[in-house]
């Protein structure tokens, strides 16, 4: 395997095709670093450890311009993403406000110093994952 398919279920599948009618057999999958929640997922799902082999003398290739041109795609959207910050526009400052309206933003004039401790950041977290 070159590769890890998304769904756990998939993986056995293929596997499972290795060692037909009681015969033995021996998979093997490569597993980058980023594939790493995958593998964890399909031992999750099976029950069982899967033994890690590593090759001290390999030396990976130079990278595909591919890849390259996708990671500087995803950087740049993250770039984006924390520029852009929240959709909502950030309010004015409470000393920007006059005095008399103060009293009707905050009841009994108490007025906030800081955000609250907590922000969802336009997540809402289900149980659902």
């Amino acid at each position: 395997n070159y590769d890890i398919p998304e769904d756990p279920d998939l993986y056995v599948h293929r596997i499972g095709r290795t060692a037909r009618a009681g015969r033995g057999g021996i998979a093997w999958t490569f597993v980058t670093p980023d594939q790493g929640a995958l593998l964890t997922a399909i031992e999750k799902y099976t029950n069982t450890e899967v033994p890690k082999q590593e090759y001290d003398d390999f030396e990976p290739g130079p990278v595909p311009a591919d890849v390259l041109a996708e990671r500087q795609r995803d950087a740049e959207r993250r770039n984006q993403a924390k520029d852009r910050g929240s959709r909502e526009a950030a309010p004015p400052p409470v000393e920007a406000i006059p005095e008399d309206e103060r009293q009707d933003l905050f009841p009994g004039g108490a007025v906030p110093k800081s955000p609250p401790t907590r922000r969802l950041g336009g997540r809402v977290r289900t149980r659902r994952r």
